[in-house]
């Protein structure tokens, strides 16, 4: 757990054995959200916060609603690869275009196991970065 103030709220960002990493609002509780979602989340659900009193004590509900609208298909990024080879007199140049999708990066964008830790850095310009550590082995640096 991390606590920390951004622009007049204090946040308490959080991870556990779900593998959600969490950023609880607690200035404004419906402004909470998930910073990541655990590697089995369901894309057509969506998370929303607000503010309940129970036994007296305010406390924040976390609720899951289907999205209105589904989301686009993933982003396709396109990377050229090009390699120059000359001989004495002539040069070749080969292009090639390898096309990827977030799916088929074969990278998690979520920890794949229990979040153990977790750290907010700021770099010299005050930009913040979490640092989360999983039982998977796996550092993330989020920016």
């Amino acid at each position: 757990m991390y606590l920390w103030k951004n622009d007049g709220s204090t946040s308490l960002l959080c991870a556990g054995t779900d593998m959600r990493i969490r950023n609880w609002n607690l200035t404004q509780p419906f402004r909470s959200y998930i910073v990541c979602r655990g590697p089995a989340d369901d894309d057509i659900l969506t998370a929303r916060y607000q503010p309940k009193i129970i036994d007296g004590v305010e406390v924040t509900i976390e609720e899951y609603h289907k999205r209105k609208h589904t989301s686009s298909p993933p982003a396709t990024t396109t990377a050229t690869i090009s390699t120059n080879s000359s001989t004495a007199s002539t040069a070749t140049t080969t292009t090639t275009e390898i096309k990827t999708t977030k799916s088929s990066a074969n990278i998690p964008s979520a920890h794949t196991d229990t979040v153990t830790s977790m750290q907010l850095v700021m770099s010299k310009e005050r930009t913040p970065y979490l640092i989360t550590v999983s039982c998977d082995a796996v550092v993330k640096i989020w920016k």
